[in-house]
């Protein structure tokens, strides 16, 4: 059941960051895909806070013994 739970908060996490980057344009650009898109740094901050929150989910999970 954790491990579902891990998966589950990662899946939102993501799914989360991949909205933020893909509806706003927060902060520099950071690297340039194409003449109409790129990177902006709220999109890396957004993937960072998500991925960290999968981790620290990870970690609770391996961490934990089960009851």
């Amino acid at each position: 059941m954790r491990w579902l739970l891990c998966a589950l908060v990662w899946a939102v996490g993501m799914t989360g960051a991949l909205y933020v980057a893909s509806e706003t344009k927060v902060g520099p650009l950071v690297v340039r895909l194409s003449r109409n898109h790129g990177v902006h740094l709220g999109d890396l901050v957004a993937v960072g806070t998500a991925a960290a929150i999968g981790v620290a989910a990870t970690t609770a999970a391996l961490l934990t013994r089960p009851r």
